[in-house]
């Protein structure tokens, strides 16, 4: 689509217009990939690296870091789980096949000492320092979350249904010092996921929100319905607590909840809209949504608190966070986010600019700074103008319409054009 840019003329009679392509007011956006864009311009966002020493799991369906135990675990759709702490990499223990059962893992305490219990299907895995050890439950449970001593999760064969521990995570026996179950009126459809927010639990639903109260002593206990929200399809496995709110992504975009009518926050993604399917929270600020362009693999990073936007990381997904930063896998590898990190893929280009004049014009200068190795090259008519680096090239170019594309690492904190038009 072309763009009519906003320009300063440096005077009627000398025919010359200007405009700022990057650093000015103006949207000229077609694309960009693996920069991030802020108010000093555009800064070089993140790029995967291998690690060393390398780390490979096949067909992964989950990763996550566990403070409490120093390492992360990584699952293979195949029930293997894997532990892994930046240097050593080793098998944990295999609890069965996962294509449905797709772990939810939580922090709990076992014979006092820290641990985590992962959920999955049937079964239910204690993840210590000294190891992993199983058990199977009643139930083939499909999402859910630790809230208040109990597990909440969803039935898998019937997704209405929603039910809860006793003060054991392996204890499943309904009863009044047990477990029990809450049948949910189908209008929002099942539920697609259930996270803890504050002293309530709220349950994803595939068409909205329906929040829980959860309250009493054991002999005491209930569970009852409050508040429920409409929403567009909600997309499985993209919600999360980022920044006190609760995040999620629809078929309309990306929505976020902080106990009341969930509101929608714009993706400025400046290119073609992903298909978005999971997401991953990091320092309480950062969202990580991983997608898919095409057949093509991507992650963007949302900042909740300035709503800036940056797609990197082509071919990876998986996102998780250890104690000394980002981390993904890139196919079975392994593979670091490091923020500046050099892309041969990182580009900013823009749509195509005639000024709003359909008649030849001279591009006569264009001027790039910033830091870094940061480079700009200029289309005209289609055709290649040439490449230049950091200052002002003075050019020559005569065409109708006129695109530029900004390639390398570092910095960009402004790029602007200059023509010669006919009076």
């Amino acid at each position: 689509m072309k763009r009519r840019a906003p320009y300063a003329a440096a005077g009627l009679n000398t025919g010359t217009v200007s405009c700022a392509l990057i650093g000015g007011e103006g949207k000229f956006c077609a694309e960009r990939f693996g920069w991030s864009e802020t108010a000093e311009g555009l800064v070089s966002s993140y790029a995967a690296q291998p690690v060393r020493p390398a780390a490979s799991v096949g067909s992964t369906v989950h990763a996550q870091y566990l403070p409490a135990l120093g390492f992360s675990v990584i699952v293979s759709k195949y029930g293997q789980y894997f532990k892994w702490n930046t240097t050593d990499f080793a098998a944990l223990k295999n609890l069965g096949v996962v294509y449905t059962y797709l772990p939810f893992i939580f922090p709990c305490v076992i014979d006092g000492a820290d641990a985590y219990a992962a959920v999955s299907g049937p079964k239910v895995g204690i993840i210590t320092s000294a190891g992993m050890k199983s058990s199977s439950i009643p139930n083939k449970l499909y999402r859910g979350t630790f809230h208040c001593g109990r597990v909440f999760a969803v039935d898998d064969a019937d997704r209405f249904t929603v039910r809860w521990s006793g003060y054991s995570v392996t204890d499943w026996t309904q009863g009044i010092d047990g477990g029990g179950y809450i049948k949910l009126n189908p209008e929002r459809g099942g539920v697609l996921d259930i996270v803890e927010y504050g002293d309530k639990l709220v349950l994803v639903r595939q068409n909205g929100l329906t929040v829980l109260n959860a309250l009493g002593d054991a002999r005491h206990y209930r569970v009852t319905q409050s508040e429920e929200y409409a929403l567009p399809p909600v997309k499985v496995g993209t919600s999360v607590i980022c920044g006190g709110q609760l995040w999620f992504y629809t078929s309309e975009g990306l929505y976020s909840y902080r106990g009341e009518t969930p509101k929608r926050a714009e993706l400025d993604l400046c290119g073609d809209t992903l298909e978005i399917t999971r997401a991953t929270a990091y320092r309480g600020r950062y969202l990580y949504l991983e997608g898919t362009l095409g057949t093509e693999k991507r992650i963007v990073e949302y900042d909740i608190q300035t709503g800036a936007c940056a797609q990197f990381a082509k071919g990876c997904n998986m996102v998780f966070a250890a104690e000394n930063g980002l981390y993904c896998l890139n196919g079975s590898a392994i593979t670091e986010l490091v923020k500046g990190g050099s892309d041969a893929s990182r580009i900013w280009r823009s749509s195509a600019i005639d000024l709003g004049m359909p008649t030849a014009k001279t591009l006569k200068r264009i001027t790039l700074t910033g830091e870094g190795d940061v480079t700009v090259c200029a289309y005209c008519d289609g055709r290649t103008a040439g490449t230049f680096g950091k200052g002002a090239t003075r050019l020559c170019e005569r065409g109708v319409s006129f695109a530029f594309e900004v390639k390398g690492n570092g910095k960009v904190t402004g790029l602007s054009a200059e023509w010669e038009v006919s009076k």
